[in-house]
């Protein structure tokens, strides 16, 4: 992945992390691509936005939004779902 394509994701992250007060992490290794695809299926039906993130691009965009996130940086391991 490029910088710019890594870049734009991050913005996009920050967006939804400033836009909403809530946000909930989880590690979604133990799900294979068809359990994912019924999840977020099961989550748009109930207004629920889910997205699989990087770990790495999710701690920088909450390095870049002026929230306090305290120790969950240091949690984010494996395959991180991020649910708002």
């Amino acid at each position: 992945m490029k910088k710019d394509q890594k870049q734009n994701i991050i913005d996009s992250i920050k967006t939804e992390l400033d836009s909403t007060s809530t946000i909930y992490i989880t590690d979604c290794s133990g799900l294979d691509a068809i359990s994912t695809s019924k999840l977020r299926r099961e989550c748009f039906k109930s207004n629920i936005k889910l997205s699989v993130v990087k770990n790495t691009l999710l701690a920088r965009a909450m390095d870049d939004v002026d929230k306090d996130f305290g120790e969950l940086k240091c949690k984010l391991e494996g395959r991180t779902c991020l649910w708002l």
